[in-house]
Order: C-alpha cells, then sequence, then structure tokens
C-alpha cells in the first residue's frame, strides 16, 4: 500500500471511528526510524556553552572583566562576599550553583540587557533556574541597599554608595 492509498484508508476509517485501524494504517506508512522518534520521543538537550564562566571568565583581563561586568574585579569579589554572607541567612535556590556565578549570571543580565534564555546558555544556567537565581540576588541587593547604610562594601563605599554611582552607567539604557 502506498502513501496516497493509506491516507484514503485513514480518511475512511476516521468515518467509522475504528482508531485501531488508523493506528496500524498510520504505522504503515512511517518508515521504522521515523515511527521509533515519535514513540521514543525524548526532549533534547539543550546546547550551552560548557565552562564559560569556570574558564573563560577566569581568564578575561580587568580591562574585560570591567567591560563586561562594569565593575572590577575587585569591587565585585568585595560585593560578592556581602551578598554571599546574606544568601546564607537566606534560603538559597539551586544551590549546587555557585555564589559567584550567580553574581555574574545577574549582573550580566543587568549590564546586556540580554535574555535570560542567551545569558543561561552563556553561563549553562537553565531559563527557568536563571529566573529564581536572578529574583534571589536582586532581593538580597535591594535589601542590603535598603538597610546598610553603614556597611562597607569596597574602598570606603557603601551599598547604597556603590549603587548610586555604578547608576550612572544605567541611566542611559
Amino acid at each position: 500500500m502506498n502513501t496516497e492509498e493509506t491516507i484514503i484508508l485513514i480518511t475512511e476509517l476516521a468515518d467509522t471511528g475504528n482508531f485501531n485501524n488508523i493506528l496500524e494504517a498510520v504505522v504503515n506508512i512511517l518508515d521504522e526510524d521515523s515511527l521509533e522518534r515519535i514513540l521514543l520521543k525524548k526532549k533534547q538537550p539543550r546546547v550551552r556553552s560548557q565552562l564559560y564562566y569556570e574558564v573563560t571568565v577566569e581568564d578575561y583581563s580587568l580591562d574585560e572583566f570591567k567591560s563586561h561586568f562594569r565593575m572590577s574585579r575587585s569591587l565585585f569579589e568585595s560585593l560578592l562576599r556581602v551578598v554571599a554572607n546574606k544568601a546564607m541567612e537566606l534560603s538559597e535556590p539551586i544551590a549546587n550553583i555557585p555564589m559567584d556565578k550567580k553574581m555574574l549570571f545577574t549582573i550580566w543580565l543587568l549590564a546586556k540587557l540580554e535574555s535570560f534564555l542567551s545569558v543561561g546558555d552563556r553561563f549553562d544556567i537553565a531559563k527557568s533556574s536563571g529566573h529564581r537565581i536572578f529574583q534571589f540576588v536582586v532581593h538580597i541587593l535591594a535589601g542590603l541597599a535598603s538597610t546598610s547604610n553603614g556597611q562597607q562594601i569596597h574602598n570606603s563605599c557603601t551599598l547604597p554608595q556603590f549603587l548610586r554611582r555604578s547608576q550612572g552607567a544605567y541611566q542611559e539604557l
């Protein structure tokens, strides 16, 4: 039976409501590989950058780091210490991802205005996980900004001062 005959048969069988015969007719027109793909349809894993955070970011020069994250590496490390201390007090989402990776992911989103999908691909983080990470880090930063008026973050700079100073980089966006 050729494909055209099978389609005609399927149409006729659909009118009678004989679904077992419809399934048999569909199986007849599909080759073995197509049938296996349909029956054993598996979600293909997304292709993401491997080791970007672990290797590439670590190899950034100081100027490259600053151009991507809009802050020096030393300022990032100072801010990371404060955020990581606060994160230990909270229920941290996706605990198997290091806090510095979460911070870099969040800062990249803020600095580059890219989508969760594209930044997630770069940092090997699923879009849904990225969204939870972003909310978590921003929640900590917002809380610190409102409560840490005297806490020094970096070079005699408190978090509210840091945020005001860095805000200039975002005002143009």
